[in-house]
């Protein structure tokens, strides 16, 4: 009982931030795609994600360059944690979606994963729709002071986050800038390239 007790005050901890709940929830997916499948799998994800977006704001879509292979990534936000679980079972029901895309889609992968979180600070996430974005993305133990290349901070809260505490996403216009970038001190790191449907170009 102990145990339990402790650990539910640590995540209780994790999702709240200055004594307040983080006001949005921010979903991190990652799926790896099997190497034969992965240009099918950009143009029907491509072709059929406005079906998705009708049900909650997608940030961000990438292909990862550096940090995996025939891997993509995306940022989802959500009002709370009962809104996403509400789209979640909304998703299961919308027969075109699962037909069309999910039964299509889920045997081109090898794995997903997922992660949540909530935003450091009060600023929404913008779209940027500039064409040439290269971004990077990294996991860290400790907060970071944002600059003007980040696009985003967040706090983990749920999944399995690599002994990371916090996550960061920066927008490089060009490799060339990405070169200039002085080293963070990152647990894990991507450098990841939008897709045409991104709104985070």
């Amino acid at each position: 009982v102990v145990v339990v007790v402790v650990v539910g005050v640590i995540m209780m901890r994790r999702f709240f931030s200055n004594g307040n709940a983080f006001q949005k929830v921010y979903e991190f997916r990652t799926y790896s795609v099997q190497p034969q499948h992965f240009p099918a799998f950009l143009a029907l994800t491509n072709e059929k994600i406005s079906m998705r977006t009708e049900y909650s704001k997608m940030l961000g879509y990438w292909a990862t360059e550096i940090g995996g292979v025939n891997e993509v990534v995306h940022l989802w936000e959500y009002d709370s944690l009962a809104h996403r679980q509400g789209v979640r079972v909304a998703l299961g029901g919308a027969k075109s979606w699962n037909e069309e895309y999910m039964a299509k889609m889920r045997p081109m992968l090898s794995s997903q994963a997922n992660i949540l979180l909530g935003s450091v600070g009060d600023e929404d996430v913008e779209e940027c729709t500039e064409k040439g974005g290269i971004y990077l993305i990294g996991g860290m133990n400790e907060n970071t002071a944002q600059d003007d290349k980040m696009v985003g901070l967040f706090q983990s809260t749920y999944g399995d986050v690599q002994g990371t505490n916090y996550l960061g996403i920066w927008r490089f216009q060009g490799m060339e800038e990405v070169d200039n970038v002085r080293q963070k001190n990152f647990t894990w790191s991507k450098l990841v390239i939008p897709t045409p449907f991104s709104p985070l170009q």
